[in-house]
């Protein structure tokens, strides 16, 4: 080898030692690893809300049936005038007079008459209720009288208001002046027509007591 090249093999040599000593010196630096990208979370689900139940079809509603009209029977005759008077009371037969009941019935001794506010009044002092006629004037008029009650007669007025036909009340006992007074029931003698004001308009009159 050439003394020249030789010369320059070394001094290369001798350049090169002092580099690698010092690489061999720095620790040689270790491969950061390259970090990944993180995985998002995933969104949270929201809470699921229940459907609501199935609403179950609501039954159509059926027409209301018409009612059918249910023809009226006619009646096989024509119906009688209603009649204007009452039917009159039998009169007690010539036997059951002899035998002690008054003519006018027997119900007759309880039946007593008063002229109030300028009618004539039929009174009941018998706590047993009284069907009472009497002809006033021609006419046939039929009361219904009820029977003396001392409960009904204790709040009674002495004389009835206007438009009142029957009332109970108490009159006086003659016999026993510290009485709280004897109940009777009076009823207006009218109908109609009007009312009858004298004891002299009654041509006939009977009493019996109700069934």
């Amino acid at each position: 080898m050439p003394a020249f090249v030789f010369r320059v093999c070394a001094l290369a040599a001798a350049l090169m030692l002092p580099a690698l000593a010092f690489a061999s010196d720095t620790p040689a630096e270790t491969a950061r690893p390259i970090p990944l990208p993180r995985a998002k979370p995933s969104a949270e689900a929201a809470p699921s809300v229940p459907s609501p139940p199935p609403v179950p079809p609501q039954p159509r509603m059926k027409p209301a049936p018409v009612p059918t009209p249910v023809p009226r029977p006619e009646p096989a005759s024509p119906l009688p005038p209603p009649s204007v008077e009452p039917q009159p009371i039998a009169l007690p037969t010539e036997a059951e007079i002899k035998a002690g009941i008054p003519p006018c019935g027997e119900a007759c001794g309880d039946i007593l008459f008063k002229a109030v506010d300028e009618c004539l009044w039929v009174q009941n002092q018998n706590p047993k209720p009284i069907t009472f006629q009497a002809r006033v004037d021609g006419r046939l008029i039929e009361l219904k009288l009820e029977g003396a009650s001392y409960e009904k007669s204790a709040s009674g007025p002495v004389k009835p208001a206007a438009g009142i036909n029957t009332y109970h009340t108490r009159q006086k006992d003659p016999f026993q002046s510290s009485s709280a007074g004897i109940p009777v029931y009076r009823a207006r003698l009218a109908d109609k027509a009007g009312c009858a004001t004298a004891r002299g308009q009654i041509t006939q009159f009977v009493a019996v007591f109700s069934k």
